[in-house]
């Protein structure tokens, strides 16, 4: 499993690999550009089941009414930072996700929300070796986390324990 945490261009993706049957962290890493992302996830000693990117697969809706699984993120209480309606200028790290997930044609990829899947990490078995983020700047720290639980997130999806929400929306559900 792969979990990708998307900033904007100067921040990049911080992404990490978990092993599905160990449930442990195998890799840490951080990518400027999605190609260097695939790049990264190419070099994993297999190929990950489902990637997990904190970015929805658009970064701008055509519809009129907002994205049924953001409204759904929101109605359980969670603060969101909503798709914009085209012709409004998208997020810039909506730009940068959308790029990726692009990128990531050969994998399957799901959305997920690393908020929601931290209130979850009671239930969780996944271990992080701090050691793995030996190395990388302290800043990103946060950027890291939110990569396992995007991998978190996508372990769930392939056991079917993960939480859906909006699974009739236009971009396709947010997966936590």
């Amino acid at each position: 499993m792969v979990g990708i945490d998307v900033g904007g261009i100067r921040k990049g993706f911080h992404l990490a690999a978990l092993d599905v049957d160990s449930a442990v962290f195998l890799r840490l890493g951080a990518a400027d550009s999605p190609d260097e992302a695939v790049r990264w996830i190419g070099a994993l000693p297999a190929k990950p089941e489902i990637v997990a990117i904190d970015a929805p697969p658009f970064a701008l809706r055509t519809r009129e009414e907002t994205r049924a699984a953001e409204r759904a993120v929101c109605r359980a209480g969670y603060r969101i930072q909503w798709t914009r309606k085209f012709p409004k200028e998208p997020a810039e790290w909506m730009v940068n996700g959308a790029s990726l997930w692009r990128s990531l044609e050969r994998y399957r990829c799901v959305e997920t929300f690393p908020t929601v899947v931290h209130n979850q990490l009671i239930h969780s078995c996944e271990q992080l070796p701090l050691n793995l983020l030996v190395g990388f700047d302290r800043n990103y720290y946060k950027d890291f986390v939110d990569a396992c639980l995007a991998a978190f997130a996508a372990r769930r999806v392939l056991d079917e324990t993960a939480l859906c929400f909006g699974l009739d929306d236009e971009f396709g559900p947010i997966w936590c």
